[in-house]
C-alpha cells in the first residue's frame, strides 16, 4: 500500500468547504422536474399524422434526452478532485484483526461515486500534533458501490495517520484527494497477472482482483501469492476466497505463512524464486505482467528473483508498461 510523507516545504493544500444549501439555490433536477411532467409536454395520441410524414417527437421525450447527461452528472458525479482536498465523514469502522480495521467514508450523496480508476489510490490529509500529515491508501470498494468507499488500514505504533484513523470518531471528517498513481487497470492489458502481496499490500491487489473477477467480459487469468506472518494477519481472506469462486476459474490464490498453525496446508516461509517460477505466466514477460506490493524486504527479494528470470527491473516510480509494477 503506497504511503506518502508530507514535505515540510509543501504549500498548504486547497480545501473544499461544504456550502449549506439554501432555498434560493435549487438544484438542476428541481428546476427541470416540473417541466417533465407539465401537461403541455404530454403527447396527444389523437393528433392526426400527415400522410407520409412521421409524428413529431414528444417534446417531453426530447427534453428528457437533452437533460439526461446533466441530471445523471448531478445524481452520480465523481467526488474526487486531484487538486482539492474534500472533507468526508467517517460513517463506520469494523475491526478485521488485532491491528487492522475497515473504515467506511461517506460520500456527500448516496448516489455519488468516488471516481477512482482501478489501480490508483487516494491521499488522506489531517493535522496531527500540530503538523499536516498526508498519506496514500487504496480503497477496497469499487466505483459501482455508490455513496461510500472503504479503506482497509493497518495501525502502526509510530504511524501518525493510521493511529489518527484508529481514534477517529464516527461522524468526524478526514480530508481526501485523488486520484493518484501510474497504474490504471483494464481487462485487455494482459492475458495473465501474477500478483504478489505482503501484509497490507493486499489492498491495491484486492481492488484489481475484485474488478476483474466480477466483470463477466474480463478474461484475464490471475494468480495471487499472498504472504503474511501468521494466519490472523491474512486480511480480506473470506472476500478473496469468495472472489475466487466467482471468477469461474480465472483466479488462483496461494497463501504463504511465516509462522503457520498446526495443520496448515498452504506454503510456509517466504516468497521464493521457486514459488514464483511455478506461477509465472507462460512465456515470461511476453505472457503477462507482475504486480507487487508489500514490505521493502519482500519487494527487494521478489524483484531480484524476477530479474534473474528475464524480467526488466521496474523504474521508480513504476510505469504501467513495465514488466513489473510496484505499488
Amino acid at each position: 500500500m503506497p504511503t506518502s510523507k508530507d514535505p515540510t516545504d509543501a504549500p498548504a493544500p486547497s480545501i473544499a468547504h461544504p456550502v449549506a444549501p439554501t432555498a434560493t439555490a435549487p438544484s438542476i433536477a428541481h428546476l427541470v422536474a416540473p417541466l417533465l411532467t407539465h401537461p403541455e409536454f404530454e403527447h396527444d395520441p389523437q393528433l392526426p399524422e400527415a400522410l407520409g410524414q412521421r409524428r413529431r417527437p414528444d417534446p417531453a421525450q426530447r427534453l428528457r434526452r437533452t437533460m439526461a447527461p446533466i441530471l445523471d452528472l448531478e445524481a452520480k458525479g465523481p467526488v474526487l478532485d486531484p487538486t482539492v482536498f474534500r472533507p468526508l465523514k467517517l460513517a463506520g469502522k469494523s475491526r478485521l484483526s488485532h491491528n487492522t480495521a475497515r473504515y467506511r467514508l461517506a460520500l456527500p450523496r448516496e448516489t455519488d461515486s468516488l471516481g477512482l480508476p482501478v489501480g490508483q489510490h487516494v491521499s488522506l490529509a489531517a493535522t496531527i500534533a500540530g503538523r499536516r500529515v498526508i498519506r496514500s491508501y487504496t480503497p477496497t470498494s469499487l466505483d459501482s458501490e455508490l455513496g461510500y468507499f472503504d479503506l482497509v488500514v493497518k495501525t502502526y505504533d509510530n504511524g501518525l495517520m493510521s493511529t489518527y484513523l484508529d481514534h477517529l470518531a464516527i461522524g468526524a471528517s478526514v480530508l481526501v484527494r485523488g486520484p493518484k498513481g501510474q497504474f490504471n487497470y483494464s481487462p485487455w492489458m494482459a492475458k495473465h497477472l501474477l500478483l504478489v502481496a505482503g501484509g497490507s499490500g493486499i489492498t491495491p491487489m484486492y481492488r484489481i482482483i475484485k474488478s476483474a473477477a466480477l466483470d463477466p467480459d474480463d478474461t484475464t487469468k490471475m494468480c495471487l501469492v499472498f504472504a503474511n506472518i501468521s494466519e490472523e494477519d491474512v486480511l480480506l481472506r473470506n472476500e478473496l476466497d469468495h472472489l475466487a469462486l466467482k471468477s469461474n476459474g480465472r483466479l488462483e490464490i496461494h497463501y504463504v505463512l511465516e509462522h503457520p498453525p498446526p495443520g496448515w496446508k498452504g506454503a510456509v516461509g517466504y516468497v521464493t524464486r521457486e514459488m514464483l517460477e511455478e506461477r509465472l505466466p507462460t512465456g515470461g514477460p511476453a505472457g503477462g505482467k507482475v504486480l507487487l506490493c508489500g514490505p521493502p524486504g519482500m519487494t527487494k527479494v521478489v524483484k531480484g528473483a524476477l530479474k534473474d528470470m528475464g524480467y526488466y527491473v521496474p523504474r521508480r516510480p513504476s510505469m504501467i508498461e513495465d514488466d513489473i509494477f510496484v505499488f
